[in-house]
């Protein structure tokens, strides 16, 4: 009897030992791997993470301060763009220098391209931040926390290469009407340019302890997917992020000039304003919380890095009617100026004169189930089209008998075989009286 208890005792510490073998690996690595399959973690992007250190991004920002105050058209303002350009060109990036000029000021973008290391792709993310101040600012928060930032994101991901191409541009202007950013997005329009995400990064270098864990996020409807992919990260890296998101209502700032031309677009900025002395001589770098910088750069660091290694099977893009044109039944006019009014909306607006087709072109490698066109979310008003010609002509439901007047939000959804949907909008305003 008591051999017989002996031998269940031995064989009971035996499997024990069995399964325990099983449940903690006797490797570190393992250990690590399965960590990372639970949690969703990369090696790599944990090593890009370990890149960021407060040394790279205070060099850049004291350095950028040092040309202070840089109000746009003024020499601290060329110097300080000069400067941005040579960080970008020490990188070995593509740099180049946009040109604007409104009826008040001219003064230049900075542009620096890290190409992707696949030629079939032309998807394009944007980084971008701006450079300017007001007349007596030295902008080490507004925006030179953000310019910081992109300078240290451009320093670490220059040594890689990726399936889209990654632009980081330094706006001017923005203090003065986000006039560097308008004009850049529009020539990005015109130019048919594939962008796919533009992460905009204002003011974000000052918290107290109780804000340190917290970062504003401003997005539309059609950039919910960066913002949800950015809450993700937080989620899955938080152990080396130690942030997290608070999406809030859009404002109108360096971002919104994306978003009128119909490009995906989003900003970060800190989560605490009120009580920073914004657009005054006090905005000085003794303010700046790098640890808390240091957060934002690397989750803006991740992000950008995942973006630029997605792919973008099945797009679509409204071609007809044009952003920024004036139509008279179907018939582009001319390309209007963009009534430059900072906060009114109407940049970038398409004016439609009596009834305009609107058409699109579709990039799939799938079959297409179907697509409709909507006015203001209603996806009654075209049906659903399950054959080309994919296009529909701009008019009033049977339902009513009231004319389309005023502004309103045109869109377009594709659905693929496999239950992709591909979306894109744009804002017109009709004046149609049939």
């Amino acid at each position: 009897m008591y051999n017989k208890i002996q031998k269940k005792i031995i064989a009971y510490i035996l499997a024990f030992f069995f399964l325990l073998s099983i449940i903690i690996p006797v490797s570190s690595e393992k250990t690590r791997e399965l960590k990372n399959v639970i949690t969703n973690i990369s090696d790599d992007v944990v090593s890009l993470i370990e890149k960021v250190n407060e040394s790279l991004i205070s060099y850049y920002l004291e350095k950028l301060v040092s040309y202070a105050p840089r109000f746009t058209g003024t020499e601290n303002c060329r110097q300080s763009a000069k400067y941005i350009f040579d960080e970008f060109k020490a990188l070995e990036l593509d740099v180049s220098y946009h040109n604007w000029k409104s009826s008040q000021y001219s003064s230049q973008n900075i542009v620096a391209t890290l190409n992707r290391d696949d030629a079939s792709h032309d998807s394009v993310i944007i980084l971008c931040a701006h450079y300017d101040t007001t007349e007596t600012s030295p902008g080490a928060n507004d925006d030179g926390s953000g310019i910081a930032t992109l300078l240290a994101i451009a320093n670490i991901l220059s040594e890689f290469s990726f399936k889209n191409i990654i632009r980081f541009v330094a706006f001017s202007g923005e203090e003065i009407g986000t006039y560097g950013s308008h004009f850049y997005a529009r020539d990005c329009y015109d130019a048919g340019d594939n962008i796919i995400a533009v992460l905009n990064i204002d003011t974000v270098g000052f918290t107290t302890d109780a804000g340190e864990q917290s970062l504003y996020l401003l997005k539309t409807d059609r950039s919910q997917w960066i913002s949800l992919m950015a809450f993700e990260i937080c989620k899955d890296y938080n152990q080396y992020l130690d942030i997290n998101i608070k999406p809030i209502a859009n404002r109108r700032n360096d971002h919104q000039s994306f978003l009128e031309y119909g490009f995906n677009s989003v900003q970060f900025v800190q989560l605490e304003r009120g009580d920073y002395p914004l657009h005054t001589p006090n905005d000085t770098i003794d303010k700046i919380n790098y640890s808390y910088l240091s957060k934002v750069v690397k989750l803006v660091l991740i992000l950008g890095y995942k973006i630029s290694n997605m792919e973008f099977d099945t797009r679509v893009i409204l071609t007809s009617p044009k952003e920024g044109f004036l139509y008279i039944f179907n018939n582009p006019i001319f390309h209007l100026p963009g009534f430059n009014i900072r906060g009114t909306g109407l940049r970038g607006m398409t004016y439609l004169i009596g009834n305009t087709i609107a058409d699109v072109k579709i990039s799939t490698n799938e079959n297409i189930n179907s697509v409709a066109f909507c006015l203001d979310g209603h996806s009654a008003f075209s049906g659903f089209l399950e054959k080309p010609p994919y296009e529909w002509k701009i008019e009033k439901p049977f339902w009513t008998i009231l004319p389309l007047l005023g502004k309103h939000t045109l869109s377009v959804f594709v659905t693929t075989e496999s239950g992709i949907v591909a979306y894109d909008e744009m804002d017109i305003f009709i004046l149609s009286f049939i």
